[in-house]
């Protein structure tokens, strides 16, 4: 199945939103995105385990102890959450469930907000079925993102909504000011009264995933929030 075009914002626009993004938002350097990809498993995993697979994946062996790299790695990541047996079952990505599920090839996961849905695909390179709904009037919205790019949504019309990125990064936690404002919605029509009360932009769907693709992108050139070649 292609990809689904996205021709609305210009694309200098998409691409300014995607730089102030990569450098405001945490969670999408090198070192933070791997502990993502042990987490898309959809399993809890200690934080032995965790320390262990990333020494596995570092880039110059002996240089870092694993424990150097878990402790590197929870400083960066949002709002980790622990399970009562002390497991990563949390950080971004979610076993707890929220208003969005994501499912990679495991068990479901769930994320913060709507633009993490398109996002972490993107950061880990995989495809991934999204489940939400519209923030005004609880309407299903479905996304099928491949490798290549998003191949499906329903209803077509769905937007995102994303506010100015936040230089001082707010997205640590679910209400965080960048969190709270990305929202689903069904259409342009019903994201209206978001749009009155907020500074920001409405993306279709397959916008707000090439700024996604445009942060997983830079944050593999560009100098800055974690990238301290520990991984």
């Amino acid at each position: 199945m292609g990809a689904i075009s996205a021709t609305n914002l210009p694309d200098a626009t998409l691409e300014a939103l995607a730089r102030a993004l990569a450098l405001s938002l945490p969670g999408t350097d090198r070192l933070s995105v791997s502990v993502l990809g042990v987490l898309a498993t959809g399993y809890p995993v200690s934080r032995h385990d965790l320390a262990a697979r990333l020494a596995q994946g570092r880039r110059r062996d002996g240089e870092v102890d694993s424990e150097t790299l878990l402790n590197a790695a929870m400083e960066r990541l949002p709002n980790v959450e622990l399970d009562e047996d002390g497991r990563i079952v949390g950080c971004g990505l979610t076993l707890a469930p929220t208003d969005h599920q994501i499912i990679f090839s495991g068990p479901p996961l769930f994320t913060y907000c709507a633009f993490d849905t398109v996002l972490f695909p993107a950061l880990l390179g995989r495809s991934a079925e999204v489940r939400s709904r519209c923030h005004a009037t609880g309407v299903p919205i479905r996304c099928s993102i491949g490798v290549e790019g998003l191949e499906a949504v329903a209803p077509a019309a769905a937007v995102i909504t994303l506010v100015a990125p936040d230089q001082a990064g707010a997205h640590g936690k679910a209400g965080g000011s960048f969190c709270r404002h990305a929202h689903f919605f069904a259409s342009r029509a019903t994201a209206a009264r978001w749009r009155e009360a907020h500074t920001g932009f409405v993306l279709p769907v397959a916008q707000a995933h090439v700024v996604a693709r445009r942060i997983s992108a830079l944050r593999t050139v560009m100098p800055g929030q974690g990238d301290d070649g520990l991984v």
